[in-house]
């Protein structure tokens, strides 16, 4: 805002206008300074504001506010993000820390990169011999190669000649992930390898017979096709009728539910999704192509067919997967109400302030040294970060977090999950939730046989692979920090999972943890805020000839009646009221709460029922 000051002395001479624009400074803390060239109108217009400039890790109209670098998920592929101090921004140069990338993927510049299995000598990852490796998101894949199957995990060679797909007219011969044709006497093999044709040599002039197809020398009969049997004249040929095939008709198609039709040649012609001599054995091709449904769905096999279903975490959306927000909706998550519900691709997580976790009722700063991924050798956990350092020999790596030695695991180790590098050898581990059995092999550990499954532990404990899980009985919650404990409902809260809120009346005595409000005597309803009126109850304790019940508020009291008072023992007796002298003028009659006045004879009782008064007598004196 621009002002104008005019100045005029006594004589009326008046000075140039002087412009005077007026900008005030809040003071933006201890954590920025004011920026007059850069200013923003106020509410009064005598003056403006000038606008704060923020030191790192700030924010806010005052610089008051440490800036939540994590708020945009800056950390890709589910990993955790830690929002760092702002002087830890000014020493590192970034606003967060991001955990280790996920297996599969390599740390590069701070960014995770797939990591190419399939590069170079993929025999270390695949058997080339009979699978060829494709790289995935990730991972990889070992996909069999043509003429193989993959049967119980191991590609397994494709019998075309029994399983009647080598498409072969004559004789089919099976060899090591592929087959042959071969055709009979008189005939060769045609162009495309399948099919017989007839050749100049007439075979069947030795055994003078004019057979519609070949014949054997040797047996000096007829042959026919695969699929047709001899005519009754020994030399024609007629096409099998159902349910016979094969070689002169002389096999009998029992085929199982996977069937299509019977092929006269080649028996049991199978479904899509069927195989086997009989098409009774499904084709798992979840197995076969473990790429069928790409990375974002699942594989199911079902009897001649598959469905992709969705992973956890996503939902059908037409033919794709959408994410689940499962902050969107209470029910869809876990977190409690003091903490922040961060959606994840496929998961979410709640969080406490950035650099800090949940613990018991609160929130505690993230040891990030607990994990044993962290840092290879030593770490020193600071203030919502962590900072690594290797023993002597080793030098940090430019992640800041491995120590360089040389690797045996680089070799192929034969460990089932992971190999770990030791000095001079290497020792095989497995993911969370196994034990190593065998040298290299991994055993899933039953976590439900070991932990504690009492009132506080995990009331109902379901194994799963590599895991297990945890729920509890009505009334009690799992915490989230161990998710292996049970706690009672904390103070206001009941019901599964503690999502009920006690919302209690004035006659509640407490909050079940399990039931709700729970109500004193005299009070009812679902939050006790109804007073139970107990004179309505004939069972009251009061005496209804002489005593009055009168209804309070989650009680009731016996008052005795008009004509009774209280007794030594509590009970109510009746007055004599004839015993005070006021209470007839003449004569009185005590009655069971009550009384009753009576005059003496030449008086009248009053309307008050209490006073007499005298009859007149006129007495007439005669003249």
């Amino acid at each position: 805002m621009q002002q104008t000051y005019l100045l005029s002395d006594d004589l009326g001479a008046e000075s140039p206008s002087i412009d005077v624009s007026i900008v005030l400074c809040k003071g933006c803390g201890s954590n920025g300074r004011c920026s007059y060239d850069n200013i923003i109108p106020s509410e009064i217009d005598r003056y403006s504001w000038a606008v704060c400039v923020c030191d790192i890790g700030y924010s806010g109209e005052n610089c008051e506010m440490d800036t939540n670098a994590c708020l945009n998920e800056p950390c890709p592929l589910q990993r955790n993000c830690t929002d760092l101090t702002p002087e830890e921004e000014i020493r590192f140069g970034r606003g967060y820390n991001c955990t280790n990338c996920p297996k599969g993927y390599n740390d590069v510049n701070d960014k995770c990169e797939d990591i190419n299995e399939c590069e170079g000598n993929s025999s270390k990852v695949c058997n080339t011999f009979i699978e060829h490796c494709e790289n995935t998101e990730g991972s990889y894949q070992c996909i069999c190669l043509s003429g193989f199957r993959k049967h119980n995990g191991t590609c397994k060679d494709i019998d075309e000649c029994s399983e009647k797909t080598s498409g072969c007219e004559q004789i089919c011969n099976n060899t090591f992930g592929s087959f042959e044709c071969l055709c009979f006497p008189g005939f060769s093999l045609n162009s495309n390898n399948a099919t017989c044709s007839r050749t100049d040599e007439n075979s069947c002039d030795s055994i003078q017979r004019s057979c519609e197809y070949t014949c054997d020398p040797i047996e000096k009969k007829c042959l026919c096709p695969i699929g047709f049997q001899l005519a009754e004249d020994g030399q024609g040929c007629q096409e099998c009728e159902e349910p016979y095939f094969g070689e002169d008709c002389s096999q009998i198609c029992t085929c199982g539910q996977g069937m299509e039709r019977c092929d006269p040649v080649t028996g049991c012609f199978c479904e899509l999704g069927w195989t086997g001599t009989n098409c009774t054995v499904d084709i798992n091709e979840c197995e076969n192509n473990q790429g069928i449904c790409g990375n974002e769905k699942v594989c199911q096999n079902l009897e001649g067919s598959y469905t992709c279903n969705c992973k956890e975490g996503f939902q059908k959306n037409g033919d794709s997967c959408d994410d689940i927000d499962e902050c969107s909706d209470i029910t869809l998550n876990t977190c409690s109400m003091d903490t922040n519900c961060q959606n994840l691709y496929g998961n979410y997580t709640c969080n406490c302030k950035p650099g800090f976790q949940k613990y018991d009722s609160g929130c505690e700063d993230i040891n990030e040294c607990n994990q044993s991924s962290t840092c290879q050798h030593n770490c020193t956990n600071l203030q919502g970060s962590f900072e690594c350092a290797c023993t002597t020999g080793y030098s940090l790596e430019n992640d800041g977090i491995s120590c360089k030695d040389i690797d045996e695991c680089l070799q192929d180790s034969h460990c089932e999950h992971y190999c770990n590098n030791t000095d001079g050898s290497y020792v095989c581990g497995c993911r969370d939730g196994y034990n190593v059995v065998n040298f290299s092999k991994c055993e899933d550990i039953d976590e439900c046989s070991t932990i504690n499954t009492g009132i506080d532990g995990c009331q109902n404990c379901t194994n799963t692979p590599g895991s297990f899980h945890c729920s509890c009985f009505k009334g009690y919650v799992l915490n989230n920090t161990t998710m292996s404990n049970c706690t009672k409902c904390p103070e206001g809260y009941y019901g599964e999972n503690c999502q009920e809120q006690c919302s209690c009346g004035q006659g509640s005595d407490r909050c079940d943890h399990i039931t709700g409000c729970y109500c004193k005597p005299g009070w009812t309803g679902t939050l006790c805020e109804t007073d139970i009126n107990e004179c309505n109850n004939t069972d009251n304790s009061c005496n209804s000839y002489t005593e009055e019940c009168i209804n309070n508020d989650g009680s009731f009291i016996c008052k005795c009646k008009e004509g009774f008072t209280n007794s030594a023992n509590d009970s109510c007796k009746d007055i004599d009221e004839c015993n005070e002298s006021s209470t007839c003028q003449h004569n009185c009659t005590n009655l069971q709460g009550s009384f009753e006045c009576v005059c003496t004879t030449g008086y009248s009782l009053e309307k008050d029922g209490r006073s007499c008064k005298g009859k007149i007598h006129l007495y007439i004196n005669p003249l």
